[in-house]
């Protein structure tokens, strides 16, 4: 970045809530109560379906 910046707000699309670093989100998609073995798949932008969010 060469622009000083006062504020960094994050964004999360698939909030899982494991907290294992110290970082709040500030923008929330959508949040799934998980474990740590579960894998998040996201579609996104495809042609004539909607976009889904896969747990497996």
């Amino acid at each position: 970045l060469n622009t000083p910046h006062k504020k960094i707000r994050t964004v999360v699309l698939v909030d899982r809530s494991h907290k294992i670093f110290p970082i709040a989100t500030d923008f929330v998609g959508l949040e799934l109560a998980t474990v740590l073995k579960e894998h998040v798949d996201v579609i996104m932008d495809v042609e004539g379906e909607e976009d889904r969010v896969y747990l497996s």
